[in-house]
């Protein structure tokens, strides 16, 4: 099967007052054409943010990500 989405050590931080919050940190994942993917983990835990910077809506901090049409 090819592989429609790849993603690479992806990570995304944002500036707290007095640090930086990782909100998503170092994930790689590639996802097949036909193949179903779900996200699970606690609120909080950066599923959607992971989810806007694999799609290009949020600009990831480190990594990449590529959609394959």
């Amino acid at each position: 099967m090819s592989t429609v989405l790849s993603i690479k050590q992806l990570g995304k931080s944002f500036p707290s007052a007095t640090d930086e919050v990782h909100a998503v940190r170092d994930v790689s994942l590639d996802v097949s054409a036909g193949e179903l993917v779900t996200l699970r983990g606690p609120s909080g835990c950066g599923k959607s943010t992971l989810l806007m910077a694999a799609g290009g809506l949020l600009e990831p901090t480190s990594g990449l990500s590529l959609i394959h049409i």
